[in-house]
């Protein structure tokens, strides 16, 4: 009877795997859009003495894999289900809970200030029920619009 149970456990798993969906691959220092929701947290950083630090992560729709990059020395990460996110598109006024789609370039953390393993410089922030608008991004009740690399509010 056991070993019926642990082989019914077993097809099982293979059944999980095999309808499991391919993780998309990425590069770092390509653009790309990505779709999540907006998450902010915060962590201790005893470094350098700041005490709780606020950061934004995109918790992904799907979990990607990030190819290495040699000319960097940026190791592969997969099953990346979270990007911490960094760049000239914030500081912005955003509700944690959001659907957001996320345009910039991934790169590898390497500091201190880089609390996932993959980061994005984000060029562009918009709710992901919205359309691009080149004259700004509406989010909740603000609008913030791109003037030279700056956000206006």
């Amino acid at each position: 009877m056991k070993s019926v149970i642990r082989l019914m456990f077993v097809l099982s798993l293979v059944a999980d795997m095999a309808h499991a969906e391919p993780l998309v691959s990425y590069s770092y220092g390509t653009p790309v859009e990505l779709k999540g929701i907006l998450e902010q947290a915060s962590a201790d950083n005893p470094s350098y003495g700041y005490g709780k630090e606020s950061y934004y992560v995109l918790k992904l729709e799907h979990p990607i894999h990030v190819s290495a990059r040699s000319d960097d020395h940026s190791p592969a990460e997969s099953n990346v289900g979270s990007i911490q996110i960094m760049g000239k598109a914030l500081p912005v006024t955003l509700e944690s809970g959001a659907v957001i789609v996320v345009k910039g370039t991934l790169f590898h953390g390497d500091n201190v200030h880089h609390y996932r393993p993959v980061l994005m410089n984000a060029e562009s922030i918009r709710l992901a029920n919205m359309k691009a608008d080149p004259a700004g991004v509406r989010l909740k009740d603000h609008v913030i619009t791109m003037q030279d690399g700056e956000a206006i509010r």
